[in-house]
């Protein structure tokens, strides 16, 4: 049975940044509240429902924020290495044949490039045979091409000299008529 390991799964990292951002984004919610609203509500005593809702707006849309700033921050070079797949796999459609993506890291995202530099570098052999395989057949048929035209050529040159009768002898004749044969 193959063991699985989710030290180097992808799920599992993303997951984490998920729960780090989470978490600092609600510590930093936490210290607003401390430090920024609770203070000023203290302050201003005669605060009403219409300010409380809209502190409550502002600290829901100020932790949004810092969730998706932290997670983007933590997750950058996961998305910056699949932008360069991407920007490979284009490249290797385009056809740079044999063009490899670096290796970085331990993941699925490692794996799905070390396919696709198989593939690559697998793509450019195949084509590197079939040219080789075009020019060998070009060249045979070049090659039978004047090996049949050289005899052909002096089988034509006979027939027509029997064509205009241009032999001295019978004898002279069946030499011809042999030669063509």
């Amino acid at each position: 049975m193959k063991r699985v390991s989710f030290r180097n799964k992808i799920i599992i990292k993303l997951l984490g940044a998920v729960a780090v951002s989470f978490f600092v984004a609600f510590g930093l919610t936490i210290l607003m509240v401390l430090f920024v609203i609770d203070p000023l509500f203290k302050k201003h005593e005669d605060f009403g429902m219409f300010e409380l809702n809209l502190s409550l707006v502002f600290l829901f849309s100020f932790a949004i924020f810092n969730f998706i700033v932290i997670f983007l921050i933590l997750v950058r070079k996961k998305i910056a290495f699949l932008k360069l797949i991407s920007e490979n796999v284009n490249d290797i459609a385009n056809g740079k044949l044999g063009l490899t993506i670096g290796i970085k890291g331990k993941d699925e995202l490692t794996q799905l490039a070390q396919n696709i530099n198989y593939m690559s570098k697998e793509l450019e052999h195949t084509f590197e045979q079939e040219r080789r395989l075009e020019r060998t057949k070009n060249e045979l048929i070049t090659n039978v091409s004047h090996d049949l035209r050289t005899p052909l050529t002096s089988i034509i040159g006979y027939i027509d000299l029997l064509k205009r009768g241009q032999y001295n002898s019978n004898t002279q004749l069946q030499e011809y008529l042999e030669t063509t044969y």
